[in-house]
């Protein structure tokens, strides 16, 4: 329901997050499948941020960014803890942490989202507000900062499902009548800049045949080329002709017309016995190259209209008869396609095994898998040559499974209301991520190590943890509990203590898939002594042996200021690359908090900024801490700095907020 962009994934080594993100200046079109020569890995990033509660309903990929929406009310991140963030929420592709500068606030569910270009994008779904502007079911975001892009208004006067664009337009489905006023029935296209109302586009599509006799459109999608757009919808009638579920209309020119294309697969009752009895339409979408459209339909397991993924060609007439058609068995929420399959998601538990053909089961539910049937737990990928299962197999969890499926460059984003996906605890949402190549070899379980806290140690709060994690393959997670050892409480995700039992948290990782890596985590915590645990993750979903650390929170008196010393570049040393590598250590009598450059250009007076360009007004940059929290840690800091003469100042923060009065200082050139 939601549509697609680009963008590439590759580790980082540092934990300065660049505020600056690739993104792309022209707008995709509709939702329609992704090239990606290989399928996907069946086990899913585990350093993306974690939305804690209700559902993820859409995801799309803009450049470096991935946009996540939803009726969730809280994101946790490994770096920023838990935030209350409702609804639309952005991260980093290749750091996973959370965009701490687009936190839009919409009051209502977002259904679906699409790349608008010039670094905005299109939400839409049941919200009122955003930001505190009125924007009913459909509004246009700037991912640099959230904000509402008061140009264009296209509010609807009921729930938007879907969104694709195309042709300077934005086409949007759903449950609405009106657009801006002008009578639309679930179908209309506005103006990309202003969102007026496209007078060129009116197909009405009524005569609704969902539940209790509802009606609306649930998915729409447009052809690479951009002159077709699909209508998967709950109703009968479009533009008073006969199209049961699905419509093609032709948008190749000023005026859209209904296309003759039509089939009757589901035209014929499911359910005798429901109050919706003909097939409940979820969501469509077109193969990479336009040539089909693969549709996915649920009530009742009563194939061939219903729990069934069927594809279609998008060339032909009245008449049009389905390539194949393939039992899911159980509910499907979603559809995606690529190259090289077809993946689904729902609340589906098996699927076709290869060599069997629709009609090989009868019809009705049942509660035992099916002879010939291969185990799929609400996520597997089909065939696109006969639509039976291939051996992807990664599993999720949920009650209504998984929601949205959207390929993108990097990958696969799934959204869900559970909280597993591949065997990780993502939390409602992942990413499944292209293979890179060949598998490493993994011979070894991955290790890991505490540096901070040392055993014993009394500390105030926050307490800062960290040190290393190894593995022959790759390390991917580091995974570590806390509990109170005076109530026995585990820390939960929520940053409480309570009686809900173990819990594990992610750690943030920066070098993620390395051999060997630093780790860091942090936590707020009342005065008590403590139990911490932490294990390794590699790439094979392995773990390692659990390193446990004992210590206590309580008052701690901070009698000395901090101190921080610059080891490179040397003053007065020329540099020959504008990739500047700073470095020292920083000291305290009971914690080092944070160490910051203030990066200065000599020649222009101006200092470095937080996006990585310079400005007049001061500011700092953070550096990457070896041991966050530790009394001594290294600190090192990488910047791309232009020809110039430059003056490095460190600020060295301790635990207890001071700061160091020596204040290191640099004089280097930078000449490449």
């Amino acid at each position: 329901m939601s549509v697609r962009s680009g963008g590439v994934r590759r580790p980082v080594s540092m934990l300065v997050t660049a505020v600056a993100v690739a993104i792309a200046t022209a707008p995709s079109v509709g939702a329609t499948g992704v090239d990606h020569g290989a399928v996907v890995s069946a086990t899913p990033r585990g350093d993306t941020p974690q939305f804690l509660d209700n559902e993820v309903l859409a995801g799309i990929q803009v450049g470096n960014r991935i946009v996540v929406g939803g009726n969730f009310t809280q994101v946790r991140d490994d770096t920023f803890g838990v935030k209350n963030q409702a609804n639309l929420a952005a991260y980093d592709l290749t750091t996973g942490r959370l965009d701490l500068n687009f936190l839009p606030s919409v009051n209502g569910e977002v259904r679906a989202l699409a790349d608008a270009g010039n670094g905005t994008i299109i939400a839409v779904g049941a919200f009122s507000s955003v930001n505190g502007v009125t924007r009913k079911k459909v509004v246009k975001l700037r991912l640099v900062d959230g904000s509402v892009v008061t140009q264009f208004s296209a509010n609807a006067n009921s729930a938007v499902n879907d969104v694709a664009i195309a042709n300077g337009k934005v086409y949007v489905g759903g449950q609405f009548s009106k657009v801006k006023g002008v009578t639309r029935e679930g179908l209309a296209a506005v103006d990309l800049t202003t969102g007026a109302v496209d007078t060129g586009f009116n197909l009405p599509v009524t005569q609704g045949t969902g539940l209790n006799g509802a009606g609306g459109v649930r998915a729409v999608d447009v052809t690479p080329n951009g002159n077709t757009l699909v209508s998967a919808h709950n109703a009968r009638l479009v533009a008073g002709q006969v199209r049961q579920g699905l419509a093609m209309i032709d948008i190749s020119g000023p005026t859209a017309t209904l296309l003759p294309w039509r089939t009757n697969h589901y035209d014929y009752d499911c359910h005798p016995n429901l109050s919706v009895t003909r097939p409940l339409m979820r969501d469509v979408q077109f193969s990479p190259n336009g040539a089909y459209l693969v549709v996915v339909t649920s009530i009742g397991n009563y194939a061939p209209g219903c729990d069934v993924a069927v594809r279609f060609p998008t060339a032909g007439g009245n008449g049009v008869t389905a390539t194949w058609t393939s039992r899911l068995f159980d509910t499907p929420e979603t559809v995606a396609v690529t190259d090289q399959a077809i993946y689904v998601g729902g609340h589906m538990r098996w699927l076709m095994a290869p060599g069997t053909e629709w009609d090989d089961w009868n019809n009705g539910n049942t509660n035992n898998q099916p002879d010939n049937t291969l185990a799929r737990q609400q996520i597997g990928d089909l065939s696109i040559s006969d639509g039976t299962a291939l051996p992807w197999d990664p599993g999720a969890t949920g009650q209504r499974g998984v929601l949205d499926l959207r390929v993108t460059d990097a990958g696969l984003l799934a959204g869900s209301d559970g909280e597993w996906f591949g065997g990780r605890q993502t939390y409602r949402h992942a990413l499944f991520e292209l293979p890179a190549g060949a598998p490493p070899v993994d011979n070894a379980d991955p290790i890991a190590t505490v540096g901070a806290p040392s055993a014993g140690a009394t500390l105030n709060s926050p307490v800062a943890f960290s040190g290393t994690a190894t593995d022959d393959a790759g390390v991917v997670d580091v995974l570590v509990s806390l509990r109170n050892m005076g109530t026995m409480q585990f820390l939960q995700l929520d940053g409480t203590f309570n009686d809900d039992g173990f819990q594990l948290h992610r750690t943030f990782v920066p070098g993620s898939g390395d051999t060997a890596t630093p780790w860091q985590w942090t936590a707020d915590l009342p005065d008590g002594n403590y139990r911490f645990t932490a294990r390794a993750e590699d790439v094979a979903g392995k773990r390692g042996a659990v390193v446990t650390r004992n210590f206590s929170v309580g008052t701690v008196v901070d009698t000395q200021d901090p101190n921080g010393t610059i080891t490179a570049p040397t003053g007065g040393q020329t540099l020959t690359s504008n990739t500047v590598n700073s470095t020292g250590t920083a000291t305290d009598d009971v914690s080092v908090a944070a160490v910051s450059l203030i990066v200065r250009n000599r020649d222009t007076k101006e200092y470095l900024q937080g996006n990585g360009t310079f400005a007049a007004g001061w500011a700092k940059v953070p550096a990457n801490l070896s041991a966050p929290g530790a009394p001594t840690t290294d600190w090192s800091w990488t910047g791309n700095l232009p020809d110039g003469r430059y003056k490095i100042t460190l600020q060295v923060v301790d635990a207890a907020g001071k700061k160091d009065p020596t204040t290191a200082k640099r004089n280097f050139v930078v000449d490449a």
